[in-house]
């Protein structure tokens, strides 16, 4: 087996992965696509996060919690 050693540059093209903080970008793609049937998506944009009353059974939140132990 032959020891050479590759050497491979990556670039991270993400740009808030950085060591410093990225400036502002203007969002080029909508958050959600298609048609918005329910408010609570849209008060994303005023309140920072959404909730979707129902979306987990409580039999799959302890799953997860379990999971995270």
């Amino acid at each position: 087996m032959n020891d050479v050693v590759r050497q491979h540059t990556l670039i991270d093209n993400y740009p808030t992965r950085g060591a410093a903080p990225a400036r502002h970008i203007e969002r080029v793609d909508p958050v959600v696509w298609g048609r918005v049937d329910t408010p609570a998506p849209v008060t994303f944009d005023h309140a920072g996060h959404t909730v979707l009353d129902g979306l987990l059974t409580p039999a799959e939140v302890a799953e997860f919690a379990a999971e995270s132990q």
